[in-house]
């Protein structure tokens, strides 16, 4: 299961009550495991089945957001190593 965003997917992954461990984040792309139980009840609560395509514009976006968020997270850690 892919999202727009993180938020999105983590949201959405609770809702449906998919556990957290099967969000995998250092995978090729962000993405939660589902079952096919679980995918069918995804897509009562509003999911969109996707295209290939469109979970590869899904994913790079989710890749993208990973990236920047690491970014921004070894830049903050540089900060602090720097302090007195």
């Amino acid at each position: 299961m892919v999202a727009d965003s993180l938020d999105e997917l983590h949201e959405f992954a609770k809702k449906i009550g998919v556990p957290r461990e099967r969000y995998h984040r250092n995978a090729s792309y962000p993405h939660y495991d589902v079952t096919d139980e679980l995918r069918t009840m995804a897509l009562k609560f509003g999911a969109i089945a996707g295209s290939r395509q469109q979970i590869i514009v899904c994913a790079r976006k989710l890749k993208i957001e990973i990236n920047t968020i690491n970014k921004v997270r070894s830049g903050q850690m540089k900060l602090f190593a720097d302090s007195p």
